[in-house]
């Protein structure tokens, strides 16, 4: 990120008042700037390392939804 913007960074309200209204299902914060390439292969293929699928904090969840 700019170390001269004078703001603070933020996700969701632009310092003109200027709300984001809608879904943010995930983001990501790189320490660098990235290519084309690099942001074409992140949509393209699984980006995230780790499956949530059949993990304790997934399954804990349903068990507790179907109370």
């Amino acid at each position: 990120m700019a170390t001269n913007w004078n703001v603070t960074a933020g996700i969701g309200h632009h310092k003109n008042g200027r709300w984001y209204i809608g879904l943010l299902d995930e983001f990501f914060l790189f320490a660098r700037a990235i290519s084309k390439e690099e942001v074409k292969q992140i949509m393209d293929n699984d980006f995230l390392a780790v499956k949530s699928i059949d993990k304790l904090s997934i399954t804990w969840g349903e068990i507790k939804e179907g109370r």
